[in-house]
């Protein structure tokens, strides 16, 4: 009780180096547009541009990372379920299944995740730039400042020493 049914498909994608991939993705628009924010910030070109000059300027390495499973990593505030379809295999088929992930296609997964990698970011001493919250910068131990922007479940690192940041 409490909870709302929500449907859940599989999506099959080719990428473009010719892998193959296949996601569980919720049908979020059966659900109700929530109360709290759904706001996932993303850098823009114009800060990227500005991190590439300040690395190239200042002798910083620069890493792109793309987080595997992002959506997985954080909880959900939603209180929703489905039922397994065929594809679970014959023992689990028809059952209900709770999500407690916030899984794709849900409206709110996006924000959960930024909550989740906002978390680990402050645990290892970055904090917001006030330029934007999807910017997060630390102080290093040489005086140099590392920089991470965040664009969904892409992060780009720059830094003094890329070994110092353990993501």
């Amino acid at each position: 009780e409490g909870y709302t049914f929500v449907p859940m498909h599989m999506v099959f994608a080719v990428k473009h180096d010719g892998r193959h991939k296949a996601r569980y993705v919720m049908n979020g628009s059966k659900t109700e547009p929530p109360e709290y924010d759904v706001f996932s910030p993303v850098v823009g070109l114009d800060i990227v541009h500005l991190l590439l000059f300040i690395a190239i300027h200042n002798n910083l390495s620069i890493r792109m990372a793309d987080v595997t499973c992002a959506y997985l990593q954080a909880d959900t505030k939603e209180k929703i379920y489905t039922r397994a379809g065929i594809e679970w295999g014959p023992d689990i088929e028809g059952c209900i299944l709770i999500i407690l992930k916030s899984v794709y296609g849900l409206k709110t997964s996006g924000a959960r995740w930024y909550e989740r990698l906002a978390d680990v970011l402050l645990s290892l001493g970055f904090v917001p730039c006030r330029a934007g919250v999807s910017i997060w910068m630390r102080l290093n131990s040489n005086g140099v400042y590392d920089f991470i922007a965040i664009y969904v479940d892409d992060l780009l690192v720059v830094a003094l020493d890329l070994s110092l940041i353990h993501i």
